[in-house]
């Protein structure tokens, strides 16, 4: 958890906000009262599927990130239960962060999730493309 305003703004340069603003969008790294970074420990799942009771093929699916996409869900969730707002700056752009918070080389970084007030709200652009009509089915593939 970081809520020093001073590292909240190292995250978020380190995030690439300044690119992210200079396309039109506001700025919300910088701008959250807090931000939860979320980190997985693939190596204790390693070490705790080749167990006896566990079977190391089970790895073939990286529970690691499942697990912490539950456990970011449950983040995400939890604030707005709480009338806040959050996002998620997924971890594809976070190189430094590790460093900047001491992050342990054995912990890769699944995301941070920005914490605060809401801004007011603007369209995505990404509403344009329309609703997608092919992403639950019924019964059967292809049955909508």
């Amino acid at each position: 958890l970081v809520t020093d305003e001073a590292r909240i703004g190292s995250i978020a340069a380190l995030c690439g906000e300044e690119d992210y603003v200079a396309r039109g969008f506001d700025p919300w790294l910088s701008t959250a009262a807090a931000h939860i970074v979320l980190v997985v420990e693939p190596e204790t799942y390693r070490e705790r599927y080749s167990l006896s009771d566990k079977d190391l093929a089970t790895l073939a699916v990286p529970w690691w990130w499942v697990d912490g996409g539950a456990a970011l869900m449950l983040v995400l969730l939890a604030a707005v239960d709480e009338g806040l707002a959050a996002g998620l700056h997924g971890g594809h752009r976070t190189d430094g962060v590790a460093e900047l918070l001491g992050i342990p080389s054995e912990h890769e970084i699944l995301g941070v999730v920005t914490v605060g007030h809401p801004a007011p709200d603007r369209r995505s652009t990404s509403l344009d493309r329309g609703p997608r009509t092919d992403t639950v089915h019924r019964e059967h593939w292809g049955r909508t």
